[in-house]
C-alpha cells in the first residue's frame, strides 16, 4: 500500500513514533553528556553548583585559619566554595581520578597559584598528610566510610589534628538509602575509634551530615 493511502489514524501513529523515537534520542545523548561532563569538568553552559556540596560547606563551620582536607575532591567544586572563607587557612583535595584533579586544579588555578588550595592524586590510605595534620576533615558522597570504613578511618586517625572534626555528607538516592547510611554509619564510626558528635537529616530531603571526632580526644 503506497503511503498515502494509509489510513490517516496510522500515518499519524507512525508520525509520533518517530517522534518519540528522536526525542528518546535527544534525551538519551543528554544523559550521555551530563555524564562526560560530570568526569571531565567540560560545560558548555553556565554549571549549577549541587545542593549537597553548598549545604555540606555550610555546615563545616570554618574560622578561617584552619588546614582543611576534602576526601574525594572530584572537580574541585566545593574547595571553590570554601576558599572564599579562609583567612589564612588552606585546604587540600585529594581524589584516585587523575582526571578529577586536573579539573580541579584548572578550575581553582588563581587558588592554587596563592597558596590556598592544593589538589593531590591519591586515595585517603596511602595520602601522606601534606599540609597536615588537618582540623577539618570532610567527604561528601564517599561510600567507603559507611561500606569499608576501616582502612578510612585509620587514615583520618593519622591526619587529624588533636581537636579535629571528620565530616561526612551524603545525598541518598532514596529516604530508604538516607535511613540506612544513618544506621550503619555511626557503628562503622564507633568501630573505628571515633566518637559522633551530631547527626542531621533535613526533613523533605535526602541529605545526611554526621561529625565525628577520635574517641577520647
Amino acid at each position: 500500500m503506497s503511503p498515502h493511502c494509509r489510513p490517516a489514524w496510522r500515518r499519524l501513529f507512525l508520525r509520533a513514533a518517530r517522534t518519540d523515537v528522536f526525542v528518546g534520542a535527544i534525551l538519551a545523548t543528554r544523559r550521555r553528556f551530563a555524564r562526560w561532563a560530570e568526569a571531565t569538568g567540560e560545560h558548555g553552559m553556565a554549571e549549577r553548583t549541587p545542593e549537597r556540596l553548598t549545604w555540606a560547606v555550610g555546615r563545616l563551620g570554618l574560622s578561617g585559619d584552619e588546614a582543611i582536607l576534602e576526601i574525594g575532591c572530584g572537580r574541585g567544586v566545593a574547595v571553590s566554595l570554601a576558599c572564599p572563607l579562609l583567612n589564612g587557612g588552606t585546604i587540600t583535595g585529594i581524589d584516585r581520578s587523575a582526571t578529577a584533579i586536573k579539573a580541579a586544579t584548572e578550575r581553582n588555578a588563581a587558588l592554587v597559584a596563592a597558596g590556598k588550595a592544593i589538589f593531590r592524586q591519591a586515595a585517603i590510605e596511602t595520602f601522606d598528610g601534606e599540609a597536615g595534620p588537618f582540623e577539618t576533615i570532610f567527604a561528601v558522597n564517599v561510600n567507603l566510610f559507611w561500606l569499608d570504613a576501616k582502612r578510612g578511618l585509620e587514615a583520618v586517625r593519622r591526619l587529624l589534628a588533636g581537636n579535629g572534626r571528620l565530616f561526612l555528607f551524603y545525598e541518598a538516592p532514596s529516604p530508604g538509602q538516607r535511613a540506612k547510611i544513618a544506621e550503619i554509619l555511626p557503628e562503622k564510626l564507633a568501630a573505628g575509634g571515633f566518637e559522633v558528635l551530631e547527626t542531621e537529616a533535613p526533613d523533605r530531603s535526602s541529605l545526611l551530615a554526621v561529625v565525628a571526632r577520635v574517641g577520647g580526644r
